[in-house]
């Protein structure tokens, strides 16, 4: 079971990751789509610095993880509620 995991977790990042390169490609189009992933960024990086304090994470893993995560989707939502961002214009 061990090996399903850690494989299947490894394919959920990489399918994550490209999620993300794919948003990156046109920012303006897919804004509220990088508002609600840097939110839910912010969710995710907390509850995964509870459960490595939980569990018992080395202190360096507990501090790489989570808040790393939090303060990185915290710094993106930030630069997306800059009212000076362009409206997006719909497709042709």
């Amino acid at each position: 079971i061990v090996g399903y995991l850690t494989r299947s977790v490894s394919a959920l990042y990489a399918l994550h990751g490209a999620l993300l390169v794919f948003v990156a490609s046109d920012v303006l189009r897919y804004l509220p789509l990088v508002r609600f992933l840097a939110v839910a960024g912010i969710l995710f990086g907390i509850l995964m610095s509870g459960i490595d304090f939980l569990v018992g994470m080395p202190l360096s893993w507990t501090v790489g993880e989570g808040p790393f995560v939090t303060v990185l989707s915290v710094a993106i939502l930030r630069l997306t509620a800059r009212k000076n961002l362009p409206t997006p214009t719909p497709p042709v």
